[in-house]
This record gives C-alpha cells, sequence and structure tokens, in this order.
C-alpha cells in the first residue's frame, strides 16, 4: 500500500456522508494520548489530495496542530470514491452513519450521477430496494423530526413509520409523544400510524 505522510495544508476535505460530528473531541483526546493515528484514505486532485475516508481523523489532527497526517493514496475518480466513502462507512465495521445521513447520501449521488434505486441495490448500498426506499422516505418528513433522527433522538424505524402519516401536524405531535415516552414500543408507534391514516381515509370517504 502507498503511505506516506503528506502536509496538511495540501489536503482538502472533498465529500463526506457524514453530517453529525458527534463524539470529535474523544476522538482528538484519543488521538493525543497515543501519539498514533490510523493512515486516512485520499485521492490526488492536480496539486492536491481529497479525503475519501478518515474525515474525522483528519480534522482532530488538524485541531491538534499536526503538520502532517499519514495518508494512503488510491487513483481513483470522484464517483468511485464517493461511493468508497459511503461503503466504508455503513460497513459493519463502523455503521457510522445515521438513517438519515444515508439517506442524504443516495438523494445525492441519484441526483448527481443519475442512479436509480435499483442501481444503488446493484452498487452495495443495500439487499433490497425496501431499505433505499425507507431512507429517502425520511426526507419527507418535517425539518424538526429529521434532525431528531439525525441526533438520534428517534430511530430509524419510527421515523419510517412517521414518514407514512401524511399530515404533518400528526406527525410532529406523534414525533414529540415517541421523543418523551423512551418505552413506546415499535408496536405501539405502528397502531398509533395505523389509526392515524384509518381516521384519514375515512375522512377522504365521507
Amino acid at each position: 500500500m502507498n503511505v506516506k505522510n503528506i502536509s496538511i495544508d495540501l489536503i482538502i476535505e472533498g465529500y463526506h456522508p457524514r453530517h453529525n460530528f458527534k463524539g470529535q473531541e474523544e476522538l482528538a483526546n484519543r488521538i493525543r494520548n497515543t501519539k498514533t493515528i490510523r493512515p486516512i484514505t485520499v485521492r490526488p486532485v492536480e496539486d492536491n489530495y481529497e479525503i475519501v475516508d478518515g474525515k474525522r481523523r483528519f480534522l482532530a489532527a488538524k485541531k491538534l496542530g499536526w503538520t502532517e497526517i499519514p495518508c494512503l493514496i488510491e487513483e481513483i475518480d470522484e464517483e468511485t470514491a464517493t461511493h468508497q466513502s459511503y461503503l466504508l462507512n455503513i460497513s459493519k465495521y463502523r455503521k457510522n452513519l445515521s438513517a438519515l445521513e444515508e439517506a442524504y447520501h443516495c438523494k445525492a449521488v441519484m441526483g448527481k450521477y443519475g442512479y436509480n434505486v435499483e442501481d444503488l441495490v446493484r452498487l452495495g448500498y443495500a439487499k433490497h430496494r425496501s431499505s433505499i426506499d425507507n431512507k429517502l422516505s425520511l426526507l419527507t418528513l418535517p425539518d424538526k423530526i429529521q434532525q431528531k433522527i439525525l441526533d438520534r433522538s428517534i430511530n430509524k424505524s419510527a421515523g419510517y413509520r412517521l414518514a407514512k402519516v401524511k399530515d404533518r401536524g400528526k406527525q410532529l405531535k406523534l414525533a414529540d409523544k415517541i421523543i418523551h415516552d423512551e418505552v413506546l414500543a415499535v408496536r405501539k408507534i405502528e397502531d398509533e400510524v395505523r389509526s392515524l391514516n384509518v381516521s384519514r381515509k375515512c375522512r377522504n370517504n365521507n
């Protein structure tokens, strides 16, 4: 592997599917104490290097005042780098991304590279298209609920069920109930969602 120390000043952050960098201080402290860091992955871009994987480590090293950081250099294009960054962050060894961050990424690559859901399944984003459809449904939720999913106050399973409720006011009320009742089971959420949808259907029939 082509690993070498590269000046921090030559490294640009580039694209990363992560939006929430919670725990950054803890990582910086660990690097400060051990004085070691796992190499980040970069790709050459003109006279600089763009991060493919390891943005959190890069930011921690930069905060600690490091002038160089060990890098694994890969000769790949932007599209490949985008996929690699995402797939590494959803691997079983990390699972760093929230469901909403995954949804943002799927929407971004679909728009930028013209992929459809089947293409994403083929690329290894999920085993079944329903998994991607569920994630994309989170993007239909109000911003307030999306933020709660992003900071993990609401789990993805509850988010998927909330997305089935078409009334935004009821979505927000149910989301508040979920947040304030930590023992609320997914089955109970499903019952409430079903009740709300049945009520809506009855009004439409009348």
